[in-house]
């Protein structure tokens, strides 16, 4: 249920989800058969059938959410000769080294159900061979949303069977393609993905190793793109060189809210050169550099380039900042109206620009998560840290582990967010990236 959906963020190694007031529970409104990290053998499997294709049940099953079971090629065609008479919208399959023969039998399922809209298989050691028929069906379904094919290696030839799937599917909204190994030449047939698909708003192409080469492509193909509005290239080795493409490509985009280019070798010329294709961008709402060589200058660049947008999440978790790009990072804040989170963890701050750090929270009225774990701030600095965010009721989490601070003073920030959580119905879910 869409509508019933809570924004979330990730921040401190949780998730942080903050429930709408009206907004309804609806866990009893689907049956969920969720079984993961345990094997599970055939009598269990059978079990499983029968409950999927059991139509007296009230509610129905529509939710199959399998991970790490050891199913095999066998076990997920049995599951899935059941599913194309059962009514599952989930099927999320991961790590289940299902095959070939899985795939094909999760292809039937595409082609006949009309119910599933969410299909997950990610990291099931699938090649190129294995998915062909399965895209095939994908290509011609208007009933998918999502798309999970990230953690296995396709290689370039599996790269243009998904974007012959893609070009022609009109119904997919979000498709996670990370780690699947389609490298500078398969960059090319995911250009084309960008260029003529219009229903595609979230695509995670990250860890595709693509270089500067590759990025070239997909910045071409981007540039015709009017619908994305998310976009995550971490970790595909862009370099400076690769990033003046998607600099020139984003400049001319108006539609991505949420880009995420970490890891990807850039020093602090690399993030200049971006900065100037994010000067215009106004509907830019989420930034993720971590794990990049920004440092002071680069710093100062793109924060000079994010003052026409309207960005609410800032990442720069492990940049070379130090205190002294604390400092820049905290007067941005104050004159930020909109910030709400921003993640500095990693980035060798000390207690010198902790004053700057403790008057951007009190006064970044906005803010609502800053993230300074694994710096070397210590119980006196953190102290002003907790006295700033007792002044800002929009603070709901500071996260200070891996710092010079003792238990006391650990367990005194917790039990101060945490009631303040309670008070405003916040939960922490704690996540697994996959």
């Amino acid at each position: 249920n869409m509508a019933a959906a809570a924004p979330e963020r990730l921040t401190g190694g949780g998730l942080l989800r903050k429930k709408a007031a009206d907004a309804v529970d609806d866990d009893d409104s689907d049956e969920k058969i969720e079984i993961a990290w345990k094997f599970i053998n055939a009598d269990v499997i059978d079990k499983m059938c029968e409950a999927i294709s059991n139509t007296t049940l009230d509610p129905l099953i529509t939710v199959l959410d399998l991970t790490d079971n050891k199913l095999g090629p066998q076990g997920m065609q049995r599951i899935a000769s059941t599913m194309e008479s059962g009514f599952i919208t989930d099927c999320i399959v991961r790590f289940n080294e299902i095959g070939k023969e899985g795939a094909d039998g999760m292809s039937l399922v595409v082609e006949s159900s009309q119910t599933l809209t969410n299909l997950d298989l990610r990291g099931n050691k699938l090649d190129a061979v294995s998915i062909r028929k399965l895209m095939k069906a994908v290509g011609d379904t208007q009933q998918l949303r999502l798309l999970g094919l990230g953690g296995n290696d396709l290689g370039c030839d599996g790269a243009a069977y998904v974007a012959a799937a893609l070009t022609r599917n009109t119904s997919l909204t979000a498709a996670q393609l990370w780690k699947c190994g389609f490298g500078p030449d398969g960059a090319e047939h995911v250009s084309s993905i960008l260029a003529h698909n219009s229903s595609i708003k979230s695509i995670d192409l990250w860890g595709n190793r693509f270089g500067a080469e590759g990025i070239s492509h997909i910045s071409k193909g981007l540039s015709h793109n009017t619908t994305l509005t998310r976009l995550s290239l971490g970790e595909n080795k862009i370099g400076d060189v690769g990033i003046k493409d998607l600099a020139k490509a984003i400049e001319n985009n108006s539609t991505i809210t949420e880009l995420d280019i970490r890891s990807n070798g850039l020093t602090p010329d690399g993030v200049a050169v971006m900065a100037k294709g994010l000067k215009n961008h106004s509907s830019l709402q989420s930034l993720h550099l971590c794990s990049n060589n920004v440092g002071i200058d680069g710093a100062k660049e793109i924060l000079n380039s994010l003052t026409s947008t309207s960005l609410t999440e800032l990442d720069l978790w492990n940049t070379q900042l130090g205190s002294k790009g604390a400092k820049i990072i905290s007067d941005w804040m104050i004159a930020n109206t909109n910030i709400a989170a921003v993640n500095l963890a990693s980035n060798n701050i000390d207690n010198s620009c902790v004053a700057d750090l403790s008057n951007a929270i009190e006064r970044a009225r906005s803010l609502e998560f800053l993230d300074l774990v694994s710096n070397d701030i210590n119980v006196e600095g953190a102290e002003m840290l907790l006295q700033s965010v007792e002044k800002n009721p929009s603070v709901v989490s500071l996260s200070l582990h891996g710092n010079n601070i003792n238990r006391v003073t650990q367990k005194k920030i917790n039990a101060t967010l945490h009631e303040r959580r309670v008070k405003i119905g916040m939960e922490i879910v704690v996540c697994t990236a996959l």
